[in-house]
């Protein structure tokens, strides 16, 4: 995509709810909805995880690192780059918990709303005894690999 098709693209802004920072994003461009399309249709989890990656990298001019913000940030970024990319309005099937009957749900993306977190509340630090502490931090979606278990993906993102 060349620069002058891309500086024709709106632009609008969000605050992510966990980092708090303000972002400046654009809609995705059709090559862009290809890759995520692909992705989608290799139900490979890892595939589609890049895709969104790349995708919110790419819409926020490389300026939202989602190596450094955690993976709830990046969900909600590309939330709001699908609204304004594809539209706000999806309907889903819901299958009823009872009767198992399938029926189709309009829900408003842009009605969903997330409070901010209060990180300075979560205390990231875990005392395992008198000597031995461990530090959490929110995972980051380059953390997440589907060929793991939740176990193996706990132990290796905490090199």
């Amino acid at each position: 995509m060349n620069k002058l098709t891309l500086a024709s693209l709106p632009e609008y802004t969000m605050t992510l709810p966990v980092s708090g920072v303000i972002v400046k994003y654009r809609p995705f461009v059709v090559k862009e909805e290809k890759v995520l399309l692909m992705a989608l249709q290799s139900n490979n989890q890892n595939q589609i995880n890049d895709a969104i990656r790349n995708v919110v990298s790419a819409c926020t001019k490389g300026t939202l690192d989602t190596k450094k913000i955690c993976t709830a940030d990046t969900e909600y970024a590309f939330l709001q780059i699908r609204c304004k990319s594809v539209g706000e309005e999806v309907k889903p099937q819901v299958v009823c918990g009872k009767c198992e009957q399938s029926a189709s749900y309009k829900l408003k993306l842009d009605d969903i709303t997330i409070g901010a977190v209060d990180k300075e509340a979560v205390n990231s630090e875990i005392s395992l005894n008198d000597t031995t502490t461990v530090i959490m931090r929110f995972p980051s979606m380059h953390d997440l690999d589907y060929n793991l278990s939740e176990v193996e993906m706990a132990i290796v993102t905490g090199k």
